[in-house]
């Protein structure tokens, strides 16, 4: 009986083996899909084992046979969407690589195109012209002196053709020495009392003109006023800042006038039966160095009393003390007298303070 027992168990492994035939031949022709419930995605499946299926937001997701994911780019952005779109199916970049179930998305499998970028140099702004800047520099200078003391200025072919007491002038055609002009201008004008020039040119206003020299080579300033304007005309050269306080002082005494001054007890300091012009044996500082002269140059005895003050002036306003200002000489007693006038006349000055032409004197 032994015999019959081997047939059956033939019977039976060949209809096992029939069985297994048909089901791989039903599982071959079958067709599944997987459905995304969260990107309402449905993958179909063919007989390809990997399909590679965009999402939404652009990122590549990797799905086996099964309706798995096996692999989801999370290095892919929006920029390569238009890249991915067509990496369904049997794309050349998802193939049967050999590797156990997984596939590379186009972005791993294919070189980047990227150029490089250089990154670019900042423009940098043309150099301006030295000319230009020095011509910008020179109406910011000014702008600010009217500004802050209420002084025009004017220079180079602003002062074309201008005259003054039978005199013509020529102008100034370097901008670097108008440049230089201004700047002691600007300086200068701060040796005065806060408000000084503002109390003056409220009353009488300041033209000055920056010009480089009259028909007169021995004339270097002028001023040329009344009591509603006032020109005063600088010439360029090594006496400038000396010719501005000694133009100033006549613009000064101007206001003085204005406001009554008196200065009648002016020729009380000068030699008993003294006469300008006429009196030419005296002598003057600037040539002796004696500190007790009366004068301190041959302008202020040959000329008037307000050459004479406005000289004195001059030296009150310099850096260093002349010895004809130490305490009790002729020119000592001027310039005390021409302080206190200044005192009286001019509401930014008090005898409280030691203003700068006081420094000297106090």
């Amino acid at each position: 009986m032994k015999q019959k027992k081997t047939s059956f168990g033939k019977v039976l492994i060949f209809l096992s083996f029939f069985v297994i035939i048909i089901g791989a031949i039903v599982s071959i022709g079958e067709t599944t899909g997987y459905v995304d419930g969260s990107n309402n995605i449905v993958v179909p499946h063919s007989d390809d084992k990997i399909t590679i299926v965009t999402k939404d937001d652009n990122k590549d997701i990797v799905v086996n046979d099964d309706g798995m994911i096996v692999k989801q780019d999370e290095n892919n952005t929006s920029g390569n969407s238009s890249n991915n779109t067509g990496n369904t199916g049997k794309s050349g970049n998802t193939g049967k690589s050999g590797s156990s179930g997984n596939s590379g998305s186009s972005k791993s499998s294919t070189p980047s195109n990227t150029t490089p970028v250089t990154p670019t140099q900042p423009v940098q702004p043309a150099a301006e012209d030295p000319l230009s800047a020095i011509n910008t520099e020179n109406n910011s200078i000014r702008n600010a002196i009217l500004s802050q003391y209420g002084i025009k200025i004017l220079y180079g072919g602003e002062t074309s053709g201008y005259s003054v007491g039978g005199l013509s002038t020529s102008i100034i055609e370097d901008p670097y020495v108008i440049n230089s002009e201004l700047n002691s201008l600007r300086s200068n004008l701060t040796l005065y009392p806060s408000g000084f020039f503002k109390e003056l040119t409220a009353s009488i206003p300041l033209t000055i003109y920056l010009i480089n020299s009259y028909s007169n080579a021995g004339v270097c300033g002028v001023t040329d006023s009344n009591y509603s304007r006032a020109i005063m005309s600088l010439s360029s050269g090594s006496e400038f800042v000396d010719t501005f306080h000694h133009e100033n002082y006549h613009y000064m005494e101007r206001y003085m006038f204005k406001n009554g001054a008196n200065f009648a007890e002016w020729v009380k300091l000068n030699p008993v039966g003294f006469n300008y012009g006429a009196d030419t044996s005296y002598p003057v500082y600037n040539l002796t160095f004696a500190p007790d002269a009366y004068f301190v140059n041959t302008y202020a005895r040959d000329y008037d009393e307000f050459e004479d003050r406005a000289s004195t002036f001059e030296y009150m306003m310099a850096a260093n003390k002349a010895s004809c200002l130490n305490y009790d000489m002729p020119i000592y007693k001027k310039a005390v007298f021409i302080s206190s006038k200044i005192e009286q006349l001019f509401r930014t000055c008090s005898s409280g303070n030691t203003e700068y032409w006081e420094r000297f004197i106090k």
